[in-house]
């Protein structure tokens, strides 16, 4: 049986995407005083991912495409043994525990995290020579971020006897001042342990700070206390990395994901040879602190971020900050409508030559949603994928090679699973992952028409109506099976009934939520393909639901394209909507742009009020309604932008990119 012990509210901060699902079976980190935290142990008595092709933490829900081919476990160190009480309030305490390093020969370096509860955490970074040992910063700063103690003490001996801090120990603490400078942690002073003197030395990042300080007995009951260290990593089975060679292939990777409409940051995380060993959904707080902690835990050395909201400014900020500690930020890529930015090379992708090449050489066959098959070959690299690399990663002992062994297998696809990607299909395209829902899908999948159908409902339509779907999937003659379209049936509160036929294809299809809300007659921000430049361009469409349909049985459209000149931002600010924070303000010009009815609030006869809004983009404003949705204002077009783009009449567009 399965706990959820870790989640997003624990005391210790939160500790991946996911929550960490808990056995009874499995061995924790703990702190001195017992408390369990996000760490699982490595025994060494068996294997805990044995059979499992990849590491997931809670299997089924939202970030069930997250996946780790690599993972790094903690330890005990039994070969170095402390005993002191269990909490630690002062300098001393810190020193009491680390008494019997006095008795070492070679030197040796441990973080002690403290939590508010003055209990702590040893973690073991390094064992060295008789003068130095050295310290990886990226194994301390991503389980910091991880366990979020209060604040971090550095702790090290000197064998030779010598109570002075190096210019070394002090850079040590100067670069952890800088990396935790803009968050709560605290750096405390280091502290240097001497041989049998009774003495130890505190330093600070400055010079000419050192202090001797006379060791005290802590009278608190003693007890062992343990001590940890990363010692093994955990290997996905069948662990075979895809290798990135340059932007092209980035981008080629991210075409064969699922990423979804909505507003996100991914993070690819590669090894010392360029290889991805991980993808994660970043959240939207404390980003950067849970990026440091994957790139830590799964064996990462080097992160290419993509979503539709990076930027140069975030890209560079994420690099400056990781170099620091020793990861390095390669790209990052925005994606536009399957269109990819390479920020660091500041150009578009085209993506479609890679692929192409790759489809034409025999060594990538398709599945549905663009998996592809092991045994892929690489294009040697080009120039401008050299320089995608000019820049390795830090403080590593073997180069990157990044353009050696260019023939890779892609992660592992053989054993494709038609009904669970149907199932995630039919899941992000709104239509929900019901029990009923999933019984239908197998039953049609095991039947021996070629076509079959799956009925289902929408319960997010306006009170009154209804919302019926019917999902049309194809079989093929080589096995596969495709959602190819659905139709969408609206009744309405006069039992006036609407109906529309939506393409599903391989750009982004329409939504369920959007399909409700262009058939109680609301726009749907989507894109065209200009006939003349081939080039996707936003633009509002409206159903003529008033009008005689085509001669395929579907409502003609309404565009107000990009030359009509509708700026939702432009409106939600004419409009004198008010928020609450500053980033509302998005979400609903968001939330608008899809044809929801969005909850707002705004003034009215001197008050702060509560209603809802509708993007009217025809005139260019808001419809406002009140809670009850009672019309409040009317068509007229606001002031000022009654006159912008008369002279630019619609353009007529061809070939959408979302089908209808």
């Amino acid at each position: 049986m399965q706990t959820n012990l870790f989640n997003s509210q624990s005391k210790y901060g939160p500790n991946t995407n996911f929550g960490f699902q808990a056995d009874p079976a499995t061995e924790y980190l703990r702190t001195s005083t017992g408390e369990a935290l996000p760490y699982k142990l490595f025994s060494g008595r068996d294997d805990p991912h044995a059979g499992s092709s990849i590491l997931r933490e809670n299997p089924g829900d939202r970030y069930s495409n997250d996946f780790a081919l690599v993972e790094r476990q903690f330890s005990e160190n039994k070969g170095l043994s402390f005993s002191a009480g269990t909490r630690v309030s002062d300098v001393n305490d810190v020193a009491w525990l680390f008494r019997a390093l006095e008795d070492e020969a070679v030197e040796h370096t441990f973080a002690l995290y403290k939590f508010k509860d003055d209990s702590y955490l040893v973690q073991h970074l390094s064992s060295g020579g008789i003068t130095s040992t050295v310290v990886d910063l990226r194994l301390l700063t991503g389980n910091a971020f991880r366990l979020q103690p209060e604040s971090i003490t550095l702790v090290h001996n000197h064998p030779s006897g010598q109570l002075v801090s190096s210019r070394h120990d002090r850079l040590m603490l100067e670069r952890l001042n800088d990396i935790f400078r803009s968050t709560d942690i605290k750096i405390e002073d280091g502290i240097v342990i001497n041989l049998r003197s009774g003495k130890y030395l505190v330093f600070t990042a400055e010079n000419n700070s050192d202090r001797i300080l006379s060791m005290k007995k802590q009278e608190q009951p003693q007890e062992e206390i343990a001590t940890y260290s990363f010692s093994k990593q955990i290997f996905a089975a069948n662990y075979q990395p895809f290798r990135i060679t340059g932007p092209e292939d980035t981008a080629a990777y991210i075409s064969a994901q699922k990423f979804g409409l909505s507003d996100k940051t991914e993070a690819m995380i590669l090894n010392n040879a360029n290889e991805i060993v991980g993808k994660f959904i970043l959240p939207q707080q404390r980003q950067f602190e849970k990026l440091t902690e994957l790139l830590t835990i799964h064996a990462g050395t080097a992160v290419i971020l993509y979503g539709n909201n990076v930027n140069e400014e975030m890209f560079q900020d994420y690099k400056k900050r990781l170099d620091m500690i020793g990861f390095t930020a390669l790209d990052a890529i925005r994606l536009e409508s399957r269109n990819y930015y390479s920020v660091f090379q500041k150009s578009e992708i085209d993506v479609r030559d890679n692929l192409v090449s790759k489809f034409k050489s025999g060594s990538v066959s398709a599945e549905p949603g663009n998996s592809y098959q092991s045994g892929s070959k690489f294009k040697e690299p080009t120039e401008s994928s050299k320089s995608f690399f000019q820049n390795p990663p830090l403080n590593l002992q073997e180069p990157s090679n990044s353009y050696n062994n260019i023939k890779t297998n892609i992660m592992d696809t053989k054993s494709f699973d038609t009904a669970q990607f149907l199932k995630d299909q039919m899941k992000y395209l709104g239509f929900g992952e019901g029990e009923q829902l999933h019984k239908d899908l197998e039953k049609g999948l095991g039947s021996e028409e070629k076509q079959f159908e799956i009925k289902t409902v929408s319960d997010r339509t306006l009170p009154g109506n209804r919302m019926d779907f019917f999902l049309k999937f194809n079989k093929s003659d080589q096995g596969g099976v495709f959602l190819n379209s659905y139709r969408a049936e609206l009744t309405n509160e006069q039992n006036e009934k609407h109906v529309h036929n939506f393409s599903v294809g391989k750009e982004n299809s329409y939504t369920a939520k959007e399909a409700v809300n262009l058939l109680e007659g609301r726009a749907v921000k989507t894109e065209f393909k200009n006939p003349e430049t081939e080039k996707p361009s936003p633009a509002f469409v409206k159903l003529k639901l008033n009008e005689e349909k085509n001669d395929y049985g579907n409502y003609k459209l309404e565009v107000y394209n990009e030359n009509y000149g509708v700026d939702t931002a432009k409106i939600v600010d004419k409009a004198g909507l008010v928020f609450d924070k500053p980033e509302y303000r998005d979400n609903v010009i968001k939330s608008l742009e899809k044809g929801n009815v969005v909850k707002v609030k705004f003034s009215q006869d001197n008050q702060i009020v509560e209603g809802k809004a509708v993007l009217n983009p025809q005139y260019k404003n808001l419809n406002l309604y009140d809670s009850e949705m009672n019309r409040i204002n009317t068509n007229k077009p606001l002031k000022g932008m009654e006159q912008e783009n008369q002279e630019k009449t619609q353009v007529k567009q061809q070939s959408m990119s979302r089908s209808l």
